[in-house]
């Protein structure tokens, strides 16, 4: 089973925590959509993040670093939770999602 903690800071989504496995092929569209969004905000954004990682252990950690983060990254991270959602509606015996306002 995989694990997604979304956590959201007033309005908009600021960290995810993903845990855990399943088949490989969500374990990859999961991955695959995590790590480009971590890439994606590290390279068209000037936002400052904490991102820790455990491949084997299936563990992605992501928070930003400061409470007002840029448009760009908000939208590259409502992408991100818009594409996990779409995996969890089709595979939720898989992909579990939690919602955690901070």
């Amino acid at each position: 089973m995989i694990k997604i903690d979304f956590f959201y800071n007033k309005d908009y989504l600021c960290a995810f925590k993903i845990n855990g496995h399943g088949p490989e092929y969500i374990c990859s569209a999961v991955s695959i959509l995590a790590i480009n969004t971590v890439n994606c905000i590290e390279k068209f954004t000037q936002d400052k993040f904490v991102c820790n990682y455990n491949k084997d252990g299936g563990m992605i950690d992501f928070r930003f670093e400061n409470k007002n983060i840029s448009h760009d990254a908000k939208t590259l991270i409502s992408a991100l939770e818009f594409g996990l959602k779409n995996v969890s509606c089709e595979y939720g015996k898989f992909v579990k999602i939690s919602e955690v306002k901070l």
